[in-house]
């Protein structure tokens, strides 16, 4: 029953009423989620968005049906996952050092592998080739290899340049030169060296993000946000600071760069940044907890975000607002899902209607109270 008890641990209205009271859950209490820590989340498709970080499998969301499946079944919690251009190919890694592929479109198991070393670290990137036919995934910064889609055969290994480790590798969709980031650089893999980049500017390199165009290159870490072109050259800092950033990622058009960032007493927020003034035009900080991982939707429509407070956000990339947040509780031993629109309003199962009431912005919403209308804003949102 210990879970059973998780949801309701956060809950000041539960005191002071009789058992066959409801409960009423507050969306405004932090750490509605605490217990759930989400380390990844993706957009599968247009309309499914997937998670990582509870239990062994990948939580898929179908966004208009509001209904979850699985994806997988590892032998311990999913650490990152990265899907491929094809929507197809997925591929993910565990803390003891699996990697796992599976393809989505008939949710069969391709193959499993584990060469990583025990003391394996925290997987920072998996990234794919333009061509589609291999990925980079790294293992404990001593080298990273590059695999087939297919099969997982090592196609080639990537190793650590002079005092650096090796953290990721990533493509230029354009040019096809390979960016490896380390402990306090970044470098082209066929070069060898390092970009002008100094190292009391950034460390431990987090992210690297290549412009649709293949002329910008993006690199961020412990200390923020750099800009270079395409030979790693002409660096500048489009922030810097003590925060932790975590990834980055361009809009389709280029225009923009967006960012994600928190951990431990950092800031925890979402950041979008205007690249014609290399300035912030707007963070979202309702966030408690750092947030991980952040991912467009193959329409460019939606940014996703992940955060360690066991929220999943949406923000429109068009009018750069935040659209709907998604919090999985535990009613018992079932893993159940609130959804929570712009307004305030909020939609939930059934059965999660039967244990409790929804608290949002103040207003106490019930079961019969416009349910049908706001999962129906929740369905146009993804509609083509």
């Amino acid at each position: 029953m210990k879970k059973a008890l998780i949801v309701f641990a956060f809950l000041p209205a539960l005191f002071g009423r009789s058992q066959t009271a409801p409960v009423v859950l507050d969306l405004d209490q932090a750490n509605l989620s605490a217990d759930i820590r989400i380390n990844c989340a993706r957009f599968m498709s247009n309309e499914q968005i997937g998670w990582s970080g509870y239990g062994c499998s990948i939580h898929v969301i179908d966004m208009k049906m509001l209904s979850e499946t699985k994806l997988g079944d590892a032998s311990e919690p999913m650490d990152m996952f990265r899907v491929a251009g094809d929507s197809c190919t997925v591929v993910a890694t565990t803390p003891g050092g699996q990697f796992l592929s599976w393809n989505f479109c008939d949710e069969k198991l391709k193959y499993v592998a584990g060469e990583f070393i025990k003391e394996y670290a925290q997987t920072h990137v998996i990234s794919f080739s333009p061509d589609g036919r291999t990925y980079f995934v790294n293992g404990f910064g001593c080298e990273i290899k590059q695999r087939s889609i297919t099969n997982g055969k090592v196609m080639k290994k990537l190793k650590p340049i002079q005092e650096e480790c090796i953290y990721m590798a990533v493509c230029n969709p354009v040019t096809g030169q390979i960016y490896c980031g380390g402990n306090s650089s970044v470098w082209e893999a066929k070069k060898g060296e390092k970009s002008g980049l100094l190292n009391d500017e950034l460390s431990v390199i987090n992210s690297i993000a290549v412009s649709p165009d293949g002329k910008t290159v993006a690199v961020c870490g412990r200390e923020g946000i750099a800009l270079l072109d395409a030979n790693l050259k002409n660096p500048r800092m489009l922030v810097k600071g003590e925060d932790w950033w975590n990834e980055l990622i361009f809009s389709p058009d280029g225009k923009y760069l967006y960012s994600c960032s928190g951990a431990l007493d950092y800031k925890n927020a979402v950041t979008i940044w205007d690249l014609a003034n290399e300035k912030e035009l707007i963070s979202f900080t309702d966030f408690s907890g750092g947030v991980n991982t952040i991912d467009l939707s193959p329409n460019g429509r939606y940014l996703l975000a992940a955060s360690l407070d066991g929220s999943l956000r949406i923000f429109s990339t068009v009018d750069q607002r935040q659209v709907l947040a998604a919090f999985p509780v535990f009613i018992g031993e079932s893993l159940e899902y609130i959804f929570q629109m712009a307004n305030g309003a909020v939609y939930t199962s059934d059965r999660m209607w039967g244990i409790a009431e929804i608290r949002s912005k103040g207003v106490v919403r019930t079961k019969d109270n416009n349910a049908s209308v706001i999962r129906e804003q929740i369905n146009a949102l993804f509609r083509d």
